[in-house]
């Protein structure tokens, strides 16, 4: 096989939401368009050249965006288009049904993926708009996409169920080897666990609230007020005053939180040695009384060390849990092959280029 069609079987270009086509019914106005291909399994389905035309503008859009090179022909993806509505007829055939309610999970999986990844919560309106402005789709289009998704999914699944749950555990032998191989990409950076004392200099002026923290720092060290004491009696963070101000883990390589708080507050908290007690911090903020819980150098992880200070899940554990992963999708191509093979032989295909 050449790398071309090794690609077109592959899971993940197959069932990715944006490169789902389902053929349209064989309606007078599709007939007045030149058809590129038919394909009959359980009934006839015309593959026009106008959607063949829109699948590879669609992948070629999405190579740009991702800056990668357009490397498949239409042909290519006129197989594609074929392979795809011959498992969308097969899982007809196979009696698979989508319910709304799956159609709209996945469509509200995607959403919040999207919100995610932009780091805030997005309305239905806007969804809709970064549907249309980044993959030029409607809600509906992209509806009927995860449609056929959840068919051809459901398809594998079920016909190729021994397949599917057949996947074998990972090998103790097979996540060491793993490990090997990638053992100076398991690096934690340097982190910081610490607690603060804080002051908001953006609702007071700046004398205001250095004397103010001043004046804390001054209680502490003189033993007159505990940290925790002073964290209910002074600090201005909500969000940390009832939790001992508690600050969670800081990543010395946080980029976000190092441009939220600024590079001297930084410097001065990562100077800090485990159990040591800062004097006045300033922040892009505001002023901290910076208590270090642990300070951790960075190191090289262990098997058995957690991938970082915040999670219980062991290196063992992720490498694992991604070879499972790959295995999972290795048995899916897998299935589909089988199956795609098999529906082949059986339908009538006709190439009308």
């Amino acid at each position: 096989m050449d790398g071309a069609y090794t690609m077109k079987r592959s899971f993940t270009y197959i069932l990715a939401a944006l490169f789902i086509f389902s053929a349209a019914s064989l309606h007078s106005d599709d007939l007045m368009l030149q058809p590129a291909a038919v394909v009959n399994l359980v009934r006839p389905q015309m593959i026009s050249m106008q959607k063949l035309d829109q699948a590879f503008e669609e992948y070629r859009a999405n190579q740009q965006r991702q800056n990668l090179p357009v490397t498949e022909t239409k042909n290519t993806l006129l197989q594609i288009l074929i392979e795809n509505e011959l498992l969308l007829q097969g899982a007809r055939r196979h009696g698979v049904t989508v319910t709304d309610q799956e159609i709209q999970a996945a469509v509200n999986e995607q959403r919040n993926s999207v919100a995610q990844q932009l780091g805030q919560s997005i309305t239905d309106q806007q969804f809709v708009q970064i549907l249309n402005d980044y993959f030029g789709k409607t809600l509906e289009g992209f509806r009927q996409e995860i449609r056929d998704k959840l068919l051809v999914e459901k398809y594998v699944r079920s016909a190729k169920r021994n397949i599917i749950e057949n996947v074998s555990a990972p090998t103790q032998q097979e996540v060491q080897t793993v490990y090997r191989q990638n053992a100076t990409e398991f690096i934690n950076p340097e982190f910081a666990h610490m607690r603060h004392i804080f002051v908001d200099n953006r609702n007071k002026s700046d004398q205001e609230a250095l004397e103010k923290i001043n004046r804390a720092l001054r209680r502490l060290n003189t033993g007159e007020r505990s940290f925790s004491d002073l964290v209910l009696e002074v600090s201005e963070d909500e969000s940390t005053k009832f939790s001992g101000g508690e600050l969670g883990w800081l990543a010395i390589n946080d980029t976000q939180r190092k441009q939220i708080l600024g590079a001297n507050f930084f410097d001065k908290v990562f100077d800090l040695s485990t159990g040591e007690t800062s004097g006045v911090i300033q922040s892009n903020a505001g002023y901290h009384i910076v208590e270090m819980i642990e300070h951790r150098n960075a190191k090289v992880l262990g098997l058995q060390d957690p991938i970082n200070p915040v999670t219980r899940t062991t290196v063992y554990q992720y490498i694992s849990n991604q070879i499972f992963v790959q295995k999972q999708a290795a048995a899916f191509n897998q299935a589909i092959d089988e199956l795609v093979d098999a529906l082949r032989k059986e339908a009538d295909i006709r190439i009308l280029l």
